[in-house]
C-alpha cells in the first residue's frame, strides 16, 4: 500500500502523555506521525507536558513537540499553530477532550481526526473518526456524528519498528518457556509492581526453568522499586524504557499485558497473550479478544490477585496447542498496515 506524496502539508496532533493516563495515546500518535512523515508531510505535536526522554525520541523522528506549559487559552493557540504552519489536518487523542473542546477547534479548522476507543461523548465534530478496537461497531456511532469512521483493528497504528519485521514468522516451541511482562509506559494501576511480587512468590518451585523479562516504562513511578526487589534473582531481567518494544515481543513465547496498544503489537508477532486489563476500555479490548480465540485474559485481576496470571502462565507454558492456537489467531487481526491505510483516507478525504 502506498500514500500519495503530498507537498509541505503538515499534521498536528493534539495529545498527553503522564503516569496517570500511560503513553499508549502518544505512541499510537507516534505511528500515525511516522507514516504521515512516509507520505512527506510534517509533523507538529501538542502535548500538555513530557518528559525528555520521550521529547528526544520524538524529536530525533522529525517531529516537533510544542509544550502548552503556561498557554491560558489553549484553544487560540492552536489555531494559530493552524495557521503559521500550513496544517492541513488536525489529530485528537484523548479522554480529556470532550464534545466542546472538538468542537471549538472544528469551527475555525477545516479537516479534523478524533482517534477514539469508546464512542461515550454526546457528539463528535469531527470529520474522521479512528476506532482501532477490534471491539468497535459503527452502530455506538450513530446520531452523534456524520463523519467518516475508520473502525477496527484493519486500522492499528503500528509504529515503524514494527513494520521492519511485519512478516516476521513466529515458531513455538514446545514448552514455552520465555514469558514476558509489559504494562505499558506508565502502568498508573502497579501491576508490574503486583506481578513481581506474585512471582517472587513463586519462582522457587514453579518458575526456575522460565526465563522472565519485565519491561519497565519511563513514567512507571515503582520503577525502582521493581528492581530492587529481583535484584538477585537470575531468570528475572529487567528492561527500562524501552525503544525496541518489538524485539522483547518476537523473543517471548507468552506475553502478559495490559490491553492497550501492546494487544495489536503482540497480535501482529502471533503471540500467545494473557491480557490484564485496566480499565473499562481495556476490559472491552480483553473480552472481545477472548471471546475471538486471540487471547486468554484476567479479567477482574484486582479482586482475584495475580495469582490468575501466574496459574495461566504455567498452564500456557505446557500446553503447546493452546499456544499455537492463541497466536495464529491473533495473528489473523492485524497486518501492520492500519497507520498507512489512516494516512490514505486522510490524503483522499474530500469535504
Amino acid at each position: 500500500m502506498h500514500n500519495k506524496k503530498i507537498i509541505l502539508k503538515t499534521m498536528l496532533l493534539r495529545v498527553d502523555a503522564s503516569h496517570k493516563i500511560g503513553l499508549g495515546h502518544v505512541m499510537r500518535c507516534f505511528a500515525l506521525a511516522q507514516a504521515w512523515h512516509r507520505a512527506g508531510g510534517a509533523v507538529i505535536m501538542v502535548m500538555r507536558e513530557t518528559d525528555q526522554i520521550l521529547q528526544e525520541r520524538l524529536s530525533a523522528q522529525g517531529i516537533r513537540v510544542d509544550l502548552l506549559n503556561g498557554v491560558a487559552d489553549e484553544i487560540s493557540y492552536i489555531n494559530k499553530l493552524v495557521k503559521q504552519n500550513s496544517v492541513d489536518w488536525i489529530v485528537i487523542d484523548g479522554y480529556q477532550f470532550n464534545s466542546n473542546y472538538i468542537r471549538s477547534i472544528k469551527e475555525k479548522n477545516k479537516k479534523v481526526l478524533v482517534i477514539d476507543d469508546d464512542a461515550t461523548l454526546s457528539d463528535y465534530s469531527a470529520d474522521i473518526i479512528l476506532n482501532q478496537n477490534q471491539h468497535a461497531k459503527a452502530n455506538i456511532y450513530r446520531g452523534k456524528t456524520k463523519a467518516r469512521l475508520l473502525i477496527g483493528s484493519h486500522y492499528a497504528l503500528m509504529r515503524e519498528e514494527f513494520l521492519n519485521k511485519q512478516n516476521w514468522q513466529r515458531d513455538f516451541p514446545r514448552i514455552g518457556l520465555n514469558v514476558l511482562f509489559t504494562f505499558g509506559g506508565a502502568d498508573p494501576q502497579n501491576n508490574t509492581l503486583a506481578v513481581v511480587k506474585c512471582l517472587i512468590g513463586s519462582l522457587v518451585s514453579e518458575f526456575h526453568d522460565m526465563r522472565i523479562r519485565i519491561i519497565i516504562g519511563g513514567a512507571n513511578n515503582k520503577g525502582a522499586m521493581v528492581r530492587r526487589m529481583v535484584e538477585g534473582i537470575k531468570n528475572i531481567q529487567i528492561y527500562n524504557d524501552v525503544l525496541e518494544m518489538g524485539e522483547h515481543i518476537r523473543w517471548c513465547d507468552i506475553i502478559a499485558s495490559g490491553a492497550g496498544s501492546t494487544v495489536w503489537e503482540s497480535a501482529l508477532y502471533q503471540t500467545p497473550m494473557i491480557l490484564i486489563p485496566s480499565s473499562d476500555v481495556e476490559k472491552k479490548i480483553a473480552v472481545e479478544m477472548m471471546e475471538l480465540g486471540a487471547s486468554m485474559s484476567c479479567l477482574n485481576i484486582h479482586e482475584s490477585g495475580f495469582q490468575c496470571a501466574i496459574d495461566a502462565i504455567l498452564n500456557l507454558s505446557d500446553d503447546y496447542a493452546q499456544r499455537v492456537k492463541l497466536g495464529q489467531t491473533a495473528g489473523k487481526l492485524v497486518d501492520g498496515n492500519g497507520a498507512t491505510r489512516v494516512v490514505d483516507a486522510l490524503l483522499n478525504f474530500i469535504n
